[in-house]
């Protein structure tokens, strides 16, 4: 499966923040926001030309079930227990799948597989405030340590990467767009990156949770800034995005990757 991964990572000076409770609407974003009744079906990454495309399936409860590369014929199912709105398992052709365990407010516990493992810690099971990745070796031995800050509309705006020893590598700061994010539903399928969807959502398993789409990514010390714009069709669906990711010092574009979103409605 072809992917595109995008390592937002800033090396800076110590810059640590309280993590402070914060109110506010931050249920679970909608899958489908405008018209609710049109399903995001097909994903075409770049111009048209040799392009990663992906098809986007779903059950009888308009939850993703199964994504398809249509170009590499891989495919990610899902299994869910219940009405959970997210799977706790998802599969591939290759028997990498990775398992998901969430607390009461459908927020990510634990996801493991593909050789990773991630670990989340929340504020009254609902701000992201602190994470920790592992790799094998043998067993789970600590990766990165992270902490998050949020705003009152629950959007992850700061995010510190430290190594497995504590010492800060980077800060990552967040601005956002006034559009609903589309992509929730998305999040699960991508976390070993195999959506390649980094070009929408820098940190995207980090991300999981964000109510609006990410407008801009800045890496601490002015190094670079990672921008996304997006297009809406008359039922505010988001049909397009365009990322950048620019040098601030010299203005240098290091690449731009464009999206495309396509719609099923009755």
């Amino acid at each position: 499966m072809r992917a595109f991964c995008i390592i937002l990572v800033a090396i800076t000076g110590l810059i640590i923040s309280c993590q402070k409770e914060v109110t506010g609407d931050i249920d679970t974003p909608p899958v489908n926001p405008g018209n609710q009744k049109c399903l995001l079906t097909r994903i075409v990454q770049g111009t048209g030309i040799d392009d990663t495309v992906f098809l986007v399936k779903y059950d009888a409860q308009n939850r993703i079930r199964a994504i398809v590369d249509s170009a590499y014929e891989d495919s990610l199912t899902a299994t869910f227990t219940g009405n959970n709105i997210y799977p706790d398992f998802i599969d591939d052709n290759y028997g990498d799948g990775i398992s998901f365990t969430y607390n009461s407010k459908a927020r990510v516990l634990v996801a493991a597989g593909g050789g990773n493992k991630s670990e989340m810690e929340y504020v009254s099971d609902t701000i992201l405030s602190k994470a920790t990745t592992y790799y094998p070796d043998p067993g789970w031995k600590v990766s990165r340590r992270y902490t998050f800050q949020s705003d009152s509309k629950g959007n992850l705006t700061s995010m510190q990467e430290f190594t497995s020893g504590n010492v800060l590598r980077g800060q990552t700061d967040f601005t956002y767009t006034d559009i609903l994010n589309p992509f929730g539903g998305l999040i699960p399928y991508s976390f070993n990156n195999a959506l390649g969807m980094d070009d929408v959502f820098p940190a995207f398993e980090f991300l999981y949770n964000s109510k609006y789409l990410v407008k801009s990514a800045l890496r601490g010390g002015g190094g670079q800034i990672f921008t996304v714009s997006y297009q809406q069709n008359s039922n505010h669906q988001v049909i397009s995005s365009k990322a950048v990711l620019k040098e601030i010092s010299t203005g240098d574009v290091l690449f731009v990757v464009t999206r495309y979103y396509f719609y099923q409605c009755p």
